[in-house]
């Protein structure tokens, strides 16, 4: 998997109107406001880099391609211990993914990926056109975040994200776990 800078020329006509169209979501998508601080802080810092997994030999198998998106972030994104100063992740992976991905089926494969990425520090989030994810940052609250493609992000994992895994104690432990190990 290429792993690209997101004003990267790498990109095909498709994928780059795609992104383009993500980063205006993430920027300014719920009436002006940002979507998520960290995104647009690694589109600010130019770590918000970007794949595309639309054509990823054996056509769509999620499996495969979260655990191709792991390996690629750890080898192109290495975990830099003592986090910034605002505790927010800098390196981010986005990967577009083909359009005709199932939503439910999508979410259900990624679910059961999490404890295994978030034993290796990472955390997830699955972008989607039919998503019912609502934004979780101070604003308007609006429709939910829906893009025009489906997206996997990758990112390490820090303290703050008790928030999304603090419903289920097996994910909470393992991000104690991760945060403990790294000495946060």
């Amino acid at each position: 998997m290429d792993v690209w800078s997101l004003g990267s020329t790498q990109l095909d006509a498709v994928a780059a109107e795609a992104f383009h169209q993500l980063e205006a979501h993430i920027r300014h998508g719920r009436d002006g406001f940002a979507w998520c601080r960290w995104a647009v802080q690694a589109l600010d810092s130019g770590t918000f880099l970007v794949a595309d997994a639309r054509s990823v030999d054996g056509g769509w198998a999620l499996d495969a391609i979260i655990a191709l998106t792991a390996d690629t972030f750890c080898t192109s994104c290495p975990l830099h211990t003592g986090a910034p100063p605002d505790g927010a992740p800098r390196d981010t992976l986005t990967v577009l993914l083909r359009k005709d991905i199932p939503r439910a089926e999508a979410e259900d494969v990624l679910q059961r990926q999490r404890p295994t990425l978030l034993r290796r520090g990472l955390m997830a989030g699955l972008l989607h056109p039919e998503s019912t994810l609502r934004p979780l940052t101070p604003g308007p609250e609006g429709m939910p975040y829906r893009v025009g493609w489906p997206f996997l992000t990758l990112r390490w994992a820090v303290a703050d994200d008790e928030g999304f895994v603090g419903i289920n104690p097996e994910l909470r432990a393992l991000l104690k776990a991760w945060m403990d190990a790294i000495g946060n």
